[in-house]
Order: C-alpha cells, then sequence, then structure tokens
C-alpha cells in the first residue's frame, strides 16, 4: 500500500465511523468506487481531485503525499524553501517552524537544537 492510499484511508477513518466512502463521495463528487481505487492503491487522483479530498478531510496535500508527517503543515514557500538549505550557524534557523511528534518546537527548544547539532558537527 502506498503512503497515499494509506493516508486517504486514515483521514477518512478519522473522521468517525460514519464517513463513508459513500458519504465522502455525496460531499466531494468524488465516486465512491474511485474512491476505493485510491484507498486500495489502484489509482491516483490528479491534483484537482487530491486537493478536494485534502480540504474535505481537513490536511493538507503534502500530509496525503507524504511529504510531511504533520497533517496540518503549513509552511509558507519561504519556509518550505528554507527548510531544505538549514544553516545551522545562522540564528535565522530560531525563526522557522519546526515540528516534533505533531508539536511545534519553542524558540528554547531550538536553541537547544542548535547547540547539540553544532557540537556533534565539529
Amino acid at each position: 500500500m502506498s503512503i497515499l492510499s494509506e493516508r486517504l484511508k486514515q483521514a477518512r477513518i478519522r473522521m468517525g465511523k460514519h464517513v463513508t466512502q459513500m458519504v465522502v463521495s455525496k460531499a466531494t463528487g468524488v465516486h465512491d468506487r474511485t474512491l476505493g481505487g485510491y484507498e486500495n492503491s489502484r489509482g491516483e487522483p490528479d491534483s484537482e481531485t487530491l486537493l478536494v479530498l485534502a480540504n474535505y478531510y481537513g490536511v493538507t496535500t503534502d500530509y496525503l503525499l507524504g511529504n510531511t508527517n504533520n497533517p496540518l503543515s503549513t509552511l509558507s514557500e519561504e519556509h518550505r524553501s528554507a527548510s531544505k538549505k538549514v544553516n545551522i550557524d545562522d540564528d535565522s534557523f530560531l525563526d522557522l517552524p519546526f515540528v516534533v511528534n505533531g508539536r511545534e518546537l519553542t524558540r528554547e527548544e531550538k536553541v537547544r537544537l542548535q547547540s547539540v547539532a553544532r557540537a556533534m558537527l565539529q
């Protein structure tokens, strides 16, 4: 099973037992058999359908695609770019959002992380 299919199924189940593929189908306009195919790795939604499903489930497309483990990730494009090239020696590192186990690190935790990373890399 792909990450996408697992996360689509998890997102639906997390909404409650009453949220069947038929309920999602009626709410989103995506056929229930198509949803079943997505959840069982027999197909993948196009970008428009992926966005519709993410909005319905209240998660991001990045989460569904496996680009983040945070279903509510709201990184700006600037932060996405910065996160790909973090400079541990630059204190702007402390202004970036870092999420661990669904919780954003405090500034103090980021300072400790920065200190540990610097020590490890020397």
